[in-house]
């Protein structure tokens, strides 16, 4: 889909010309949303698109008659061309802003009305993609419904259930696949005391740590790996302190702790059943994408800090270059930059054409890339 913009063609007329199929007219009900970036953003009730400038070597030549005193006729020769793509949904602002008043099991069973928390329309606003992605993303990031808001659950109540979900993993015979690292969230449900799980906490936790059809209970698939990260990421809050460096504009703060001291906490927490499927490197790998290593091209890294992707910089070089800036050693791996590059990368841009763009590669035969930034 191309969308051709002219608005210097006459004085007081101002006009678009949009290029689209026929059966996306047909289907596609689009609004123009805000963009932190400043970047053109088009969502419909299903998608969100990206607007670039591009340059083709084919121009749209209009043409309208309008006398001027020397009797010519004016002719516009179509100067900037874009092209309209799918991208990820932008709804990190509404997220942070969610993130300022956490709700609480106190929260859900008081019946007293609670203002904390944001109008879904308010939300909507926000938010820079479709309606049907912001509710995934908040129904993925814990959201639920209290006293008419949308409020996102506390990490604390998300623990609880996640320490249920392993007490159960490590008291029963399941059978765990290695590889999916998936069991059903029907079977562990049943093992969640109702009395100290409201039903509507229990959805909005499967919506967390589910993958597949995650709204239908019968259908869902506990994901090990995502109760891996919550464990992981409440034991290292657990351990944090106060830290001066920050992240991205918003100052999210940064709190290194010693790599040995969490890898130990964070297995306490684990059954052993579970570690037993497990090896090192797995380990590790639950975690990139989430946390940073410090020196990043290590094995056994010396400390580790949680870091979310929403919390860095959205623009590719910003946030490559504060990455590099936390490294210790000037070096990122592959494996460990792609997971906090990948999200931001619209549809159809691959990593390694987007990141060459920023840094150079070191190649070794048997070993991941590794990237230092270009001189």
């Amino acid at each position: 889909m191309n969308l051709f913009l002219e608005t210097s063609y006459d004085e007081h007329d101002f006009f678009r010309i949009v290029e689209v199929s026929s059966d996306f007219a047909a289907t596609t009900m689009c609004h123009i949303a805000n963009d932190v970036d400043t970047q053109l953003i088009l969502c419909s009730q299903e998608k969100t698109f990206s607007v670039r400038k591009v340059e083709f070597s084919n121009s749209l030549l209009v043409t309208r008659k309008r006398r001027r005193d020397d009797g010519t006729t004016i002719l516009e020769r179509q100067s900037r061309m874009f092209e309209v793509s799918t991208c990820n949904p932008r709804s990190i602002e509404a997220y942070y802003v969610l993130r300022m008043n956490f709700c609480t099991l106190t929260d859900i069973e008081s019946n007293s009305v609670n203002t904390s928390g944001m109008l879904l329309s308010s939300l909507v606003t926000l938010s820079s993609c479709s309606f049907s992605e912001l509710r995934v993303e908040l129904l993925r990031s814990g959201a639920i419904i209290c006293s008419g808001r949308v409020r996102l659950l506390h990490p604390s109540v998300i623990n609880q259930v996640v320490d249920t979900v392993f007490l159960y993993l490590g008291t029963s015979q399941i059978q765990i696949d290695q590889k999916s690292m998936i069991v059903n969230w029907k079977e562990v449900e049943k093992h969640c005391v109702p009395s100290m799980f409201p039903q509507v906490v229990l959805d909005a936790v499967r919506a967390i740590l589910c993958d597949g059809h995650f709204e239908r209970c019968e259908f869902a698939s506990l994901s090990l790996e995502r109760c891996l990260k919550f464990a992981a990421a409440y034991a290292l809050e657990s351990m944090s302190e106060p830290s001066t460096t920050f992240l991205g504009d918003a100052a999210h703060p940064l709190c290194w702790v010693g790599f040995s001291d969490f890898y130990e906490k964070w297995k306490s927490h684990i059954p052993q059943t579970v570690l037993d499927t497990l090896d090192h490197e797995m380990l590790l790998d639950v975690l990139r994408g989430n946390v940073l290593f410090n020196p990043t091209e290590s094995i056994s890294p010396q400390k580790i800090a949680w870091c979310e992707s929403f919390s860095l910089p959205r623009k590719l070089e910003e946030r490559v270059r504060q990455l590099f800036s936390l490294s210790g050693n000037g070096k990122w791996s592959s494996r460990d930059l792609r997971p906090f590059v990948d999200p931001i990368l619209d549809f159809g841009h691959s990593f390694e054409t987007s990141i060459g763009k920023v840094c150079k590669d070191h190649r070794v035969p048997g070993k991941p890339v590794v990237y230092s930034l270009h001189a």
